[in-house]
């Protein structure tokens, strides 16, 4: 079972078990798969090496920037303020930054002043204005996901996909921003038929009540798997409460 650079997709090595044919059981497969996965799962926590500053905003309210070794949890405004930021390299202006940040547009001067307290955070030269932009390169998790889609790696992608970007943001770009990522993961997963990257996905925050995704992941697992107790499990609880229909056990009459 190959074992994969979660930030790279490239494959690291080879989780091999070696035996008489007694060995090649259905539950020999499933742990090294399960290694296989808690290995990558754990490489999708480290934080890959790289010179440019890095901002972490999956699946938490409040960015971490990865700046010159250090690390500095940011307020809900500066977080969502260089996010957006940093994926928009040619610069957005004070005006365009609030409507991106409020439906109704915030004040204007409210974003000068949280960007006069931002660029202090960041240090001298990093942050310009008129239009306000970063001098410096700058990744996001979220990009990371994204690289892993565009290489056609579902499962890197969602392995790193820890949860949806800046989930309490009311910010109206930074909320379309979060379903279409949400969307491209899970479309990924699906059409990957994947049972490691369609586990994964459905026992998240984005996929634990999907339907879809639960019937795709139990259609994927053999029957004697003893996640499949889970996930039904699940399925009966959305069915009690959206009314959803389940799927048909293996063997099941009709």
């Amino acid at each position: 079972m190959p074992i994969h650079d979660p930030h790279s997709g490239r494959i690291l090595g080879v989780l091999d078990v070696t035996g008489q044919h007694e060995v090649a059981t259905p539950q020999a497969l499933a742990m090294v798969r399960a290694t296989a996965m808690a290995v990558e799962q754990w490489l999708a926590t480290q934080q890959p090496a790289t010179d440019s500053d890095q901002l972490l905003v999956l699946g938490r309210d409040r960015a971490l920037l990865n700046r010159d070794g250090r690390q500095v949890k940011l307020s809900a405004r500066h977080s969502e303020l260089l996010l957006l930021l940093a994926t928009s390299p040619q610069g957005l202006s004070g005006e365009r930054l609030a409507v991106m940040l409020h439906e109704h547009d915030a004040p204007v001067v409210t974003v000068r002043a949280e960007m006069a307290r931002l660029r202090k955070i960041l240090g001298e030269g990093v942050l310009q204005s008129r239009p306000y932009r970063l001098t410096e390169s700058m990744r996001t998790d979220a990009q990371e996901v994204l690289d892993a889609l565009d290489r056609g790696d579902a499962r890197g992608a969602v392995m790193l996909y820890t949860g949806p970007l800046l989930p309490s943001s009311a910010s109206p770009e930074i909320a379309e921003m979060r379903a279409d990522l949400r969307a491209r993961v899970r479309r990924a997963a699906l059409a990957s038929r994947d049972p490691e990257a369609l586990m994964q996905f459905a026992v998240g925050e984005d996929g634990r009540d999907d339907v879809e995704v639960i019937q795709a992941a139990l259609d994927t697992l053999p029957p004697t798997s003893p996640k499949r107790i889970g996930l039904m499990a699940r399925l009966d609880r959305l069915h009690k409460l959206l009314a959803v229909p389940l799927p048909r056990l293996p063997g099941q009459r009709k």
